[in-house]
């Protein structure tokens, strides 16, 4: 399965951040470039086929200058469950060297059986002194021949133990499948009320040409801005056009221009100064010969020099072998066209010169295994504890007195551990600190998943 609807926005920091605010640099896509695509994808629905890796999880560490920082990283573990049908992402921090990794957010994704996202549950803010997150959410989706017809946001209310309804958005469809308006509700003493919508217009070519955005206003809809769509001859998106009624008049209020020169493309975005265009920033994407994106740098508009300089810099490095098509990942195809291997992030200093700042390395299992045994994955069928663990780890499965077996993979996929155990505690020992893959069998079964080691 891969994540749809999953609008990422980079966050920029400066010097002065507080230790939580530093992981919002760690985002690895653009929300623009997320928008642009659902232009010409407006259904969710996902591929099946066969997998080959799956991606386990991404450990990201500060590798810059600034002491500060000394010590911090995050780590993000992604888990399949396939007899839910769901997706599981979990993020770990840490906030200095000799400091124990903290539970940060839980994502879940649910599927229905066409691999359509019917729900998505946020987990957030964790307190480890009642071992519950304080803040959770969901959206609720819902589906009409494969096509997202309505979407649902409620929070969880502690005081009340109830789901309270926030946020709707209903979606309507011409008989070519192409999304005409996305109405969107809000929940006002248990009624649904009209907020906003978005009226989609469509050129021959059958993609988007103008969004409309109204808000309603004393009960009645009122137009407030729109934006034009240009593409080239190849139906590339060229450029959004953005324009505000402002008594009566259409005026100018921003622009996107897209450019695709052969080795990537370049996004830049300008605010209109009342009789000129002012360029913002700047999105430069570097695309090597096997369609990947090796390099993205952002520039922003020095207003003192009116010029751009860089801000920050992401590089990626893959192996070509694996296509999207045989990864099991949460990551969309847009942001892994092959098996992403590491990630290094540069920012700019006070001179305007990029530095290393983060560095990131994705850990994948080989699905293809000697496993003959019915394998099952789910947390729901076994559990390991406490993850992360330090000098043991203890096994819990429906039977609990039959002995086991137990295999440890380290992250270069050697054993490391190799045991029958029938008092399912195992002893970890002296290894390593680390991500490690388990293989647990019994009864004619295998249970498989990851544990942290400190």
């Amino acid at each position: 399965m891969k994540k749809c609807l999953n609008l990422f926005l980079f966050l920029l920091i400066s010097s002065l951040i507080s230790a939580q605010s530093f992981f919002n640099d760690l985002n690895l896509s653009n929300e623009k470039q997320k928008e642009i695509y659902d232009l010409k994808n407006p259904s969710i629905s996902l591929k099946k086929g066969v997998k080959i890796k799956q991606l386990d999880s991404l450990i990201l560490e500060y590798n810059g200058s600034d002491t500060t920082f000394s010590g911090f990283a995050r780590r993000d573990i992604f888990r399949y469950d396939s007899i839910n049908n769901r997706t599981i992402e979990e993020s770990y921090n840490k906030y200095g060297i000799g400091m124990p990794w903290e539970y940060g957010s839980r994502l879940e994704n649910y599927y229905d059986t066409n691999d359509n996202l019917i729900e998505r549950a946020y987990f957030e803010d964790w307190n480890s002194s009642n071992g519950t997150f304080d803040t959770r959410g969901r959206y609720v989706l819902s589906y009409n021949n494969n096509l997202l017809t309505e979407f649902v946001l409620s929070y969880w209310d502690s005081s009340s133990q109830t789901w309270i309804f926030d946020e709707k958005g209903i979606i309507t469809y011409n008989t070519s499948g192409e999304r005409l308006e996305i109405i969107s509700q809000t929940n006002t003493n248990g009624q649904w009320e009209d907020a906003s919508k978005w009226v989609y217009s469509y050129n021959t070519n059958n993609l988007v040409s103008l969004t409309e955005l109204y808000y309603m206003t004393y009960g009645n809809w009122e137009i407030d801005s729109k934006t034009d769509y240009t593409y080239n001859m190849n139906n590339d998106l060229t450029q959004e056009l953005t324009s505000e009624m402002f008594n009566g008049n259409w005026e100018n209020d921003y622009k996107l221009d897209i450019s695709y020169p052969v080795w990537g493309k370049v996004m830049e975005n300008s605010d209109w100064d009342f009789s000129n265009w002012i360029v913002s920033n700047r999105l430069v994407q570097y695309i090597d010969a096997a369609n990947n994106l090796a390099n993205e740098t952002y520039y922003q508009n020095d207003f003192a020099t009116q010029t751009l300089v860089p801000s920050y810099s992401h590089n990626y490095v893959y192996d070509d072998a694996y296509p999207y098509a045989v990864l099991e990942t949460t990551l969309t195809e847009e942001e892994c066209r092959h098996q992403l291997l590491s990630y290094t992030h540069e920012r700019a200093n006070n001179n305007g010169v990029l530095e290393p700042y983060l560095g990131g390395t994705y850990y994948w299992t080989d699905l293809v295994s000697a496993v003959s045994e019915p394998l099952f994955t789910s947390s729901d069928s076994h559990s390991v504890f406490p993850n992360p663990a330090s000098d043991k780890l203890t096994i819990t499965l429906e039977n609990t007195l039959d002995p086991i077996s137990v295999e440890f993979y380290n992250a270069s996929g050697q054993r490391v551990i190799s045991q029958q155990l029938t008092d399912h505690t195992l002893s970890l020992g002296d290894l390593p600190a680390g991500f490690y893959s388990y293989l647990i069998r019994q009864d004619g079964k295998a249970y498989s998943g990851k544990v942290i080691v400190e």
